[in-house]
């Protein structure tokens, strides 16, 4: 067997957003217990090592920087040699990452658990049509927050000097500014980010072996391998650097910074944080756990966009122009999107938001505090409720509660339209004009956000920056044909049974349509 090099990448993964890589299993904490019967609330749980600590299977990071690399257009044949084939393996392996110094409490949330390094949300699936929380549709995850570390490493042997920068790229992945690796669930929705840092590069080669033959007591096994020349190291990390910067699909996306101010109290309700006694309330904000502000999540968002374009598709086509989640409707429900094919069923607003096996082209990250809005002390307002019988019209017995919600708060995110995973979905231009018009009336203040949007919370409006415009050569061939005919929006539209006027368009624009989407947004070009 000939033996050329071998090499050992090192570095450390720390997570930035949560993080749930699942094992199928359930686990419970001992304060969360059923309030009827008292048995124990079913968590589904992290992967976790033997002594129970959540871990990143070698797998999971293969699987995932394949994926990434592929996307960039690497080629499959040197892809397969690198990372292997299901007929034969590859010159590189994925250790499981274990976790490292994990911090010793995470006050900001009441479920966290110091042994498995894990704090447990709640969520509950919202009806989107009657805007109320979904019947017995609680469900609670196990998940890593961030500033959890996972030492990392990635082996190798008879690697090429184009080999090994590939795999150097696909790790600097996860820092890339636009579309970096994420992995785990709930990826489209902000989750599973994490922050490469390379500690070493050892290496080995013929030389080497000599020289390790003839040394005095030498290391075995992969102590053997000597640290690369700073040189050499900078060398190859700038390379990868640069392929990362060359990714097609950090390019092939329109990319919004938005800012959503609140008229008034707002609040997402976080299900720790709740409870009787002193200090406690009915209904408590979501908060950022590393800062304590109000928390807009991603999931929150999209949900409420989603929505909207369902409502906007079924004004303008009719009930069958959307499916209905919860199977009351004309349409059922969208399947799971298994294979390539299975896209072409997808109603409209699935293939723009999303279904299951299928990540939506529409990505949102979570909205936290405004930078120059100042810190959370003092935001925070208690308003007390009270449930009228609607017999007597006087107060019911014993059903007095209150909420905590954050008042006028000003928060910050990301919204980004992938046109390369619109193309693959067969949604042609007229999916970025139907995103435009519920950026339109989200803008508008026509679209609450949170719990209590009958009581008057949520109210809010938006303002857009177009942060990114993709260049004509890079637009995947359904938009190119669109911006090559110069115009799309009437008779788009015009496909789904709508009548949309755009509005004055924007200096700056590309053409065409680019112009009809900003002028909706109202944003600007950079």
């Amino acid at each position: 067997m000939s033996f050329n090099n071998r090499f050992c990448v090192e570095g450390t993964l720390t997570t930035l957003a949560p993080l749930h890589i699942g094992n199928g299993d359930i686990t419970h904490r001992a304060e969360l217990v059923n309030e009827t019967g008292g048995t124990p609330v079913e968590i589904a749980s992290v992967a976790t090592d033997v002594a129970a600590r959540p871990y990143l299977p070698g797998s999971t990071l293969k699987g995932n920087l394949r994926a990434w690399l592929e996307a960039c257009g690497e080629a499959p044949a040197l892809l397969d040699q690198v990372f292997g084939t299901q007929e034969t393996g590859g010159k590189v392996e994925f250790w499981d990452a274990r976790c490292t110094r994990p911090p010793t409490s995470m006050a900001l949330h009441r479920w966290w658990d110091a042994q498995r390094v894990t704090c447990v949300a709640a969520s509950v699936a919202m009806d989107r049509r009657r805007r109320t929380a979904s019947s017995r549709k609680l469900f609670f995850r196990e998940f890593v927050p961030p500033g959890i570390c996972f030492d990392t490493k990635v082996t190798g042997q008879d690697l090429t000097d184009e080999e090994l920068m590939l795999v150097l790229a696909a790790l600097e992945a996860f820092n890339a500014s636009d579309d970096p690796v994420a992995i785990g669930a709930d990826t489209g929705d902000g989750w599973g980010r994490l922050k490469w840092d390379l500690t070493n590069i050892r290496a080995i080669d013929r030389a080497g072996v000599a020289a390790w033959l003839q040394a005095d007591n030498p290391a075995v096994g992969y102590q053997a391998l000597v640290s690369l020349p700073p040189e050499r190291r900078s060398e190859l990390e700038t390379s990868a650097k640069a392929l990362v910067a060359r990714n097609p699909a950090n390019q092939c996306s329109i990319r919004l910074a938005v800012n959503i101010s609140f008229d008034g109290s707002f609040l997402v309700n976080d299900a720790s944080q709740t409870g009787k006694g002193e200090g406690k309330h009915d209904h408590a904000p979501l908060l950022d756990g590393l800062a304590g502000d109000a928390l807009l999540p991603a999931s929150s968002l999209r949900g409420a966009l989603r929505s909207q374009a369902e409502k906007i598709l079924r004004t303008m086509k009719g009930p069958l122009a959307a499916c209905y989640a919860d199977g009351q409707g004309p349409r059922p429900p969208c399947g799971p999107v298994r294979r390539k094919r299975d896209l072409e069923r997808l109603c409209p607003v699935c293939k723009v938001f999303g279904a299951s096996g299928w990540r939506s082209p529409v990505q949102v990250s979570d909205f936290t505090r405004l930078p120059a809005m100042p810190p959370a002390s003092g935001q925070f307002v208690t308003q007390e409720f009270l449930a009228i019988d609607r017999f007597t019209g006087g107060g019911a017995a014993h059903l007095k509660f209150n909420a905590q919600s954050a008042y006028r708060p000003r928060l910050a995110g990301t919204l980004a339209v992938d046109l390369e995973a619109l193309d693959r979905a067969g949604a042609g231009p007229w999916a970025l004009l139907l995103v435009a018009l519920v950026l339109r009336d989200l803008k508008e203040g026509d679209i609450p956000l949170g719990f209590g949007v009958a009581k008057g919370y949520g109210a809010c409006a938006c303002e857009f920056r177009i942060a990114h415009m993709p260049v004509v050569d890079q637009l995947p061939p359904m938009f190119l044909q669109a911006v090559r005919k110069e115009s799309i929006g009437q008779r788009d539209l015009d496909s789904l049974g709508a009548s949309f006027t755009a509005g004055p368009a924007l200096e700056c624009a590309l053409i065409g349509w680019f112009e009809e989407l900003k002028a909706s947004v109202g944003g600007k070009a950079q």
